[in-house]
């Protein structure tokens, strides 16, 4: 495992950003994704099936909810897959 990835649970962009703005800082989590974390749950709960991956003895999967916050937040910014990749901490 590359040891960014394994920095990932502590320090990635997901459990330092996205979830303290969900839960603390509406404004700023409709300013990343574009919508409210009321339609976010929503959605998931619509897609979650569809989008999950099974666990392997290569890799642990990227979890359904950072893996449509990642598409949300390329969607909504235009930045690049790699930036992205990059400030979640996974190897692009």
């Amino acid at each position: 495992m590359h040891p960014e990835v394994a920095k990932r649970e502590k320090q990635g962009g997901f459990i330092n950003l996205i979830q303290r703005y969900k839960a603390s800082y509406p404004d700023s989590y409709f300013g990343a994704l574009r919508m409210t974390p009321a339609q976010f749950d929503h959605l998931l709960s619509l897609v979650e099936a569809h989008i999950t991956k099974e666990t392997t003895n290569m890799r642990m999967p990227i979890d359904p909810s950072q893996r449509l916050t990642l598409t949300l937040m390329y969607l909504a910014s235009g930045d690049s897959v790699k930036l992205l990749a990059m400030s979640f901490r996974y190897i692009y």
